[in-house]
């Protein structure tokens, strides 16, 4: 899917059925059940520990509030989920809806990039190697910020005038 251009038009042009392709047992309990029983047992067994990871994490983590609205786009996988078209979709569908008046801040923590941030990134100063290649595709529809940490870079975001963080 191409980048999403600032000011384009809003156009859904995939439904999240055609963006994520799920495995066959997850549409109904018959093809759950003709797995075979290990894969069964397996899968289970593998969905209670990733359980009691997610129950650690959450116990350990808190939540603090940003300055702004934030919109948060994640998933387990940790690539090709399609997570930069939906933040860039998400950027623009609020841009949309707002007529304008809100110009959304996309926040990225720079994967393969050097640099910490908070640091705004700009398309002809910033190389990939410096801010890493996500950010670099997400400054083409809107203001965006790399931060290491989440919330320096609502913070940063926010004190140059973001009213929303995708």
């Amino acid at each position: 899917m191409p980048p999403i251009r600032r000011g384009a038009p809003l156009s859904i042009t995939a439904s999240i059925g055609q963006l994520v392709h799920r495995p066959r047992f997850w549409r109904s309990a018959e093809d759950w059940r003709g797995l075979p029983r290990a894969q069964r047992a397996a899968l289970v067994g593998l969905s209670r520990v990733y359980d009691l990871f997610a129950a650690a994490h959450a116990g350990c983590v808190r939540a603090q509030p940003g300055q702004v609205p934030t919109v948060c786009v994640g998933s387990v996988v940790s690539g090709g989920s399609g997570k930069t078209p939906v933040a860039q979709a998400v950027a623009c569908f609020a841009r949309a809806l707002t007529s304008g008046a809100i110009e959304p801040h996309l926040l990225c923590r720079g994967y393969g990039g050097r640099e910490r941030g908070p640091l705004r990134v700009e398309r002809g100063r910033h190389s990939s190697c410096l801010v890493g290649d996500e950010p670099l595709m997400h400054a083409e529809c809107a203001p965006t910020w790399v931060a290491r940490s989440r919330l320096a870079g609502v913070s940063a975001a926010a004190a140059e005038g973001a009213q929303l963080v995708v």
